[in-house]
């Protein structure tokens, strides 16, 4: 099984930024998950993408990392391709 690659200084930042000290090996743990097997593909671009959208909720990450883990393209298209729902506002 190949190793996967580590995670950049500015993820690392990221990380720092957004969870508590006591988080940081976990979250850490869990984005390392992505990319030890062949078939994970652009481990980069999914890692930033979960913290994209599980932002500081670990239990979050969690789930999105094993999202990832089946397909990553659904965790693309949630990170980068859906917008927040908008509430319209009406008059009447």
């Amino acid at each position: 099984m190949p190793e996967a690659p580590p995670l950049t200084s500015e993820m690392l930042q990221e990380i720092q930024r957004l969870f508590p000290p006591e988080s940081i090996a976990r979250v850490s743990a869990l984005l390392l998950s992505y990319g030890e097997q062949n078939y994970e593909r652009e481990v980069n671009r999914v890692r930033w993408g979960l913290l994209h959208v599980s932002g500081d909720d670990i239990v979050k990450l969690e789930r999105m990392v094993a999202m990832a883990k089946r397909d990553y393209r659904d965790l693309i298209v949630a990170a980068e391709y859906t917008r927040p729902r908008m509430t319209r506002k009406h008059d009447d």
